[in-house]
């Protein structure tokens, strides 16, 4: 007997049975690792030094200053 079969089979919890279970631990490894991407993209957005940029007075709650950028777009594309 090699030494890896020696480890696993020590260990024999481990080794999935079935199709169900080698297909149910595949799942929880890949949850988990998009939840810990998920948290990580969440983590950077928080921690981020941009989120202390100052930002210009918004003339509406709900538009903010889109109007007035939508203007400046239209105006800098009509003069090309």
């Amino acid at each position: 007997m090699s030494s890896t079969a020696k480890a696993w089979s020590a260990y024999p919890y481990l080794i999935p049975t079935s199709i169900s279970e080698l297909i149910i631990t595949f799942f929880v490894i890949l949850s988990t690792y998009g939840l810990y991407k998920l948290f990580s993209l969440i983590l950077a957005e928080i921690n981020s030094p941009l989120r202390d940029l100052p930002d210009p007075p918004s003339k509406s709650f709900l538009y903010g200053n889109f109007k007035e950028v939508w203007e400046e777009v239209s105006l800098a594309n009509s003069v090309y």
